[in-house]
Parts: structure tokens; sequence; C-alpha cells
């Protein structure tokens, strides 16, 4: 058994060591899965917004983690455009109901 465990722990190593050695390859696997896009595509848009977030402007190198969030239609799949990390959650906070939105917004202009 101690065989079993030593074995199971060095490949978990060696896929952290890998991962680790190889970002970009695991990034392409991930937006691939779960938005259908590749890296490249990624890039692409990054630099046809300057590398900025589409809402709210802040750079990518401000945002979390250095990086913008994919934002999708959770009902279609399909990709929007890249967000912040804050402009991508509170569009999921509001359920990407615009309806909503548009009545916080009155909300917030509301001077009283």
């Amino acid at each position: 058994m101690k065989y079993k465990g030593n074995f199971l722990e060095r490949r978990r190593q060696a896929s952290k060591a890998w991962r680790e050695n190889h970002p970009n390859r695991v990034l392409n696997k991930r937006y691939k899965e779960r938005y259908g896009i590749t890296l490249d595509e990624y890039n692409v848009m990054l630099k046809d917004q300057h590398h900025k977030c589409y809402l709210c402007g802040i750079d990518e190198v401000d945002a979390r983690e250095g990086k913008l969030c994919v934002d999708h239609c959770h009902t279609s799949g399909k990709v929007r455009k890249l967000l912040c990390h804050n402009c991508n959650c509170g569009l999921g906070h509001f359920q990407d109901n615009a309806e909503l939105l548009e009545k916080a917004v009155k909300y917030l202009r509301n001077k009283s």
C-alpha cells in the first residue's frame, strides 16, 4: 500500500509541475472547455479591447490576478466580451437581467 501512496503523490507532483511549466496550454484547454474559444482568440479579444475591461476600462495588469474574465451568456453560452472580475461578478449577481440592472441604475441616480 505504501508504494501506491508514493506513486500517487509523485504523479500529483509531476502533474502540478507540468501545469506550472505549461500555463498557456492549461489556459487554452480551460477556455476551450468553458467558453469554446482558444487562448489565441482570447488574446485577439484582449488586443481589440486594448487590454482593458469592456465596461469599466480598468487595465488588464490592474485587474484581479492580472487578467480579464471571459464574459458569456449563461443561456446561449455565447462569449460576449472580456471584463474585470468586479464587472463580471456584478453582472452575475444581477443574473444578466437587464431590467434589474436598469432598476439599479435608476436607484443609484435617485438623489433623495
